[in-house]
């Protein structure tokens, strides 16, 4: 299903058949069936699964990765988180891939809109999108961006811990009407970093958590307005939100939770 409503292929396509084949077999024969997406058993009940056979875990993150610990940053990065912060400005980041599904097109344009607020991206990470983001930073829209390379999963706590909000985005796709499940979110909220989530999905982690501000996805307009909310909040209500977010990452989506809920299923 992702092929077809991501990637436009066609369900005639053979490799896609074949995919479709194997899926149905599978949700038949398996005596249970897990998936990461909360709402997943509404497709596969109509593909042949039984409906007790479903079962929803999500993707989570190991709490004993997380130390208190900061490592060293790149100078490039550590420069300009440094810059931003001596001039008093307000550090929106994003961590991970740029491409056209990471919707990022509207963050730049939503910092470009939320003018009075002094704001500097900072984007971390590569892809086919990076370049063409950048010029439309620099040419276009002129706001406070910087470009950085990918870093190491081990500084990626030290990263998010030296902004003041997050961007997570998705495209407006009637796909994720099954839910989401991103292992950049589970990063986000262990880093205690208020979040803004652009997303229609079925399931918000951001909200649940009151761990940030949620806006329709795409909506240059919202995504601004939150940029604002986020600012013009005091350092003690964000760290506050970024306490809940931290909570609520451990409570739900740490590994000693969700191993539990793995073995309460098969030992059933």
């Amino acid at each position: 299903l992702t092929l077809i409503e991501l990637g436009r292929i066609s369900p005639s396509h053979p490799y896609v058949r074949l995919m479709a084949a194997a899926e149905e077999h599978a949700y038949k024969v398996a005596d249970r069936v897990v998936s990461v997406l909360p709402a997943a058993d509404e497709y596969m009940r109509t593909k042949g699964m039984a409906p007790g056979k479903f079962a929803y875990i999500p993707n989570g993150v190991d709490p004993d990765e997380w130390s208190d610990e900061e490592g060293a940053l790149p100078a490039d990065l550590a420069d300009a988180i440094g810059t931003a912060r001596a001039k008093g400005r307000f550090i929106v980041g994003y961590l991970g891939a740029h491409g056209l599904a990471n919707s990022l097109e509207p963050l730049l344009r939503a910092v470009a809109q939320a003018g009075d607020v002094p704001v500097t991206l900072v984007m971390v990470g590569h892809g086919p999108e990076k370049e063409a983001l950048r010029l439309l930073a620099l040419n276009e829209l002129r706001i406070d961006a910087v470009f950085c390379e990918p870093i190491p999963k081990a500084l990626v706590p030290s990263f998010l811990r030296k902004i003041d909000a997050a961007y997570l985005g998705w495209l407006p796709n009637p796909l994720y009407r099954f839910g989401i499940s991103a292992n950049k979110m589970m990063d986000y909220l262990m880093a205690g970093v208020p979040v803004i989530h652009a997303n229609n999905a079925v399931n918000d982690p951001v909200a649940d958590a009151a761990a940030g501000v949620s806006v329709a996805p795409g909506d240059v307009h919202e995504i601004a307005g939150a940029i604002r909310t986020l600012h013009a909040l005091s350092a003690d209500e964000r760290m506050a939100m970024g306490a809940r977010a931290r909570a609520h990452a451990v409570n739900v989506f740490g590994y000693p939770v969700l191993v539990k809920r793995y073995l309460e299923l098969v030992e059933r």
